[in-house]
């Protein structure tokens, strides 16, 4: 939506001022808002670039209002997956928070079906916080093989792992492990030395040096 829209505002805008009727300063306020919107896109915060982008469409619709026809409408189809694909992001945010709430509240069961809701909406977002809250919901519900799986996934999946490590490895020594196949120091001391060698956050490797030694 920040790119595209950006590219279907300006594209608007010099529509509406290449029309024969457009008046000077409709050209003039077109290419102005065309301005604004560009660096509203520069600055890449919503609060900026959004109230710019409706600001110049709604200029570049009143401009084209005699010339719009509706087999024009036709001409938004491409941008219709982008907002489809906002929409699912904003729902996938709108179930993690739900999910957060219950968190706060030691109400795991219910925190833990709401973030695997979350995870099955389709997003370009990995969803790696996600993932590892769902598997300590599951952890508290006594779910241990899905947590074992979730984590392992966060880490397939993440692009700096270190923090599903971290907490795989809490997870092969916790309690709730204990007398289960899932309980295996040595394998999360394996990983506490991954994260260690391996390049990535700092905070992680302390975090990783720490639990190590303990």
């Amino acid at each position: 939506v920040w790119l595209y829209g950006l590219l279907l505002v300006l594209a608007l805008l010099a529509r509406a001022a290449a029309q024969r009727n457009c008046p000077r300063k409709g050209r003039a306020a077109a290419g102005l808002l065309g301005t604004v919107a560009i660096f509203a896109a520069i600055t890449r915060h919503p609060a900026v670039w959004v109230p710019a982008y409706a600001l110049a469409t709604a200029h570049a619709l009143m401009l084209m209002r005699r010339g719009l026809k509706l087999r024009l409408a036709w001409s938004f189809a491409p941008v219709v997956p982008i907002f489809a694909l906002l929409c699912m992001e904003l729902y996938a945010g709108h179930l993690c928070k739900q999910a957060e709430v219950f968190w706060q509240e030691a109400d795991y069961a219910r925190s833990g079906v709401l973030y695997q809701r979350a995870l099955g909406v389709p997003t370009r977002s990995r969803n790696v916080t996600a993932r590892i809250y769902l598997s300590w919901c599951q952890r508290r519900t006594g779910d241990l093989r899905g947590a074992t799986n979730t984590l392992r996934y966060a880490m397939w999946v993440s692009e700096y792992p270190s923090w599903p490590a971290i907490t795989l490895a809490d997870f092969l020594i916790c309690p709730e492990a204990k007398g289960t196949p899932y309980y295996s120091p040595q394998e999360a001391a394996a990983l506490l030395r991954r994260v260690i060698e391996e390049p990535g956050n700092e905070s992680h490797r302390v975090q990783a040096r720490q639990r190590l030694d303990e």
